[in-house]
């Protein structure tokens, strides 16, 4: 079997120079010599690049790889509250694709924010889809809407007509990695199959991407 190069670090003054905004500083590629594709792998929220760590090992043979922390997240650098949009995400992601990949065919992978991170590029750039964009997999993420309907939509224009918008996404900033920690041990206490259906490889993967949640993480806004 090849011997494929694996977590290859994109160092932080790499990120800087070539990026437009530093709050990208994580970057790793799998190089494959005996692929053109390349498949950019975009995680979700309050997560970090580790939780493409399976799907990694089955795609290292098959394609050249490229991971990175979303801004907020992770080892990744924090955002201002302005720039914690899905748009930006969006933008991120197509400079992360022009400054690692910049030719051959791309498949894009986007799970959660990160779905809506490919979904935003696709707005702002659609001449990319169909030409160097060749596939897209999204994973249990939305096209927005999320925040327009029921209770939570209601306090949200309430808020936002209170022009109080600024408050509710800081307390969201600080109390929404510690209610997603508690919901995820909640879930591994109460149905112990969920790990072990894991396989061994995995390790604690869960228990670190949960201890490795910054204290505060980006909330994107939806509007």
């Amino acid at each position: 079997m090849a011997d494929y190069a694996k977590d290859v670090l994109v160092e932080t003054d790499w990120v800087e120079e070539h990026l437009d905004d530093p709050s990208i500083r994580i970057v790793e590629v799998d190089e494959n010599p005996d692929s053109r594709l390349t498949v950019v792998l975009a995680h979700g929220f309050t997560a970090r690049l580790a939780e493409w760590e399976l799907q990694r090992e089955v795609l290292r043979p098959r394609a050249r790889l490229v991971l990175f922390d979303q801004r907020g997240h992770g080892r990744s650098g924090w955002t201002k509250l302005t720039k914690a949009t899905i748009d930006r995400t969006g933008r991120d992601l197509g400079e992360v694709l022009d400054t690692t990949t910049p030719e051959g065919p791309v498949v894009l992978a986007g799970h959660s924010m990160g779905g809506m991170s490919v979904m935003a590029l696709a707005r702002q750039r659609p001449e990319l889809f169909g030409t160097r964009v060749v596939g897209v997999f999204l994973l249990a993420t939305s096209a927005g809407g999320l925040v327009e309907s029921g209770l939570v939509g209601r306090a949200v224009k309430l808020v936002r007509r209170l022009g109080l918008l600024s408050l509710y996404l800081w307390l969201l900033q600080v109390t929404a990695p510690r209610a997603q920690a508690r919901r995820v041990a909640a879930q591994l206490q109460s149905d112990p199959g969920i790990a072990a259906a894991l396989p061994p490889q995995s390790g604690r993967g869960g228990d670190a991407l949960i201890e490795a949640m910054p204290a505060a993480v980006v909330f994107p806004s939806f509007s």
